[in-house]
C-alpha cells in the first residue's frame, strides 16, 4: 500500500485529500441538519395538536389507514 501511496502524482494525493475532506464536512453537515430537524419548534406545534385532539378541541383528520387501527 504505502508503495502504491508514493507512485501516485501529486495531483492524485491532492484530490484524494480534498474528497476526503469533503466528505468529513458534508457528514458532520449533515448529522447537524438532521439533529436541528429534531429540536425544531414543529415537533411542538404537533404535541399541541395532539394535545387539543385528546381534549376535544379539535376534530380529528382520518387517513386511509385509520380504518384498520380501529
Amino acid at each position: 500500500m504505502q508503495e502504491k501511496y508514493e507512485r501516485m502524482g501529486k495531483y492524485r494525493k491532492l484530490l484524494g485529500q480534498c474528497v476526503f475532506w469533503l466528505y468529513i464536512i458534508a457528514s458532520l453537515a449533515s448529522f447537524s441538519i438532521i439533529e436541528e430537524q429534531k429540536n425544531h419548534p414543529k415537533e411542538q406545534t404537533l404535541i399541541e395538536r395532539l394535545q387539543e385532539i385528546r381534549e376535544g378541541k379539535s376534530p380529528v383528520e382520518r387517513d386511509s389507514l385509520s380504518v384498520f387501527r380501529d
